[in-house]
């Protein structure tokens, strides 16, 4: 089982793509993965 899983990431995922206003923006939010690098995340919601 991969981390993801076990802190139930992927449930979190899922209720924020529930609350986007169109299906880009889901398919983004469903894209997003953790990290621990502060500019990688941000440049991936960018």
């Amino acid at each position: 089982m991969n981390n993801h899983t076990t802190l139930e990431f992927d449930k979190i995922l899922e209720q924020l793509a529930d609350n986007a206003q169109s299906a880009a923006v889901k398919t983004r939010c469903l894209a997003l993965v953790p990290s621990l690098n502060e500019a990688e995340g941000l440049s991936s919601i960018s």
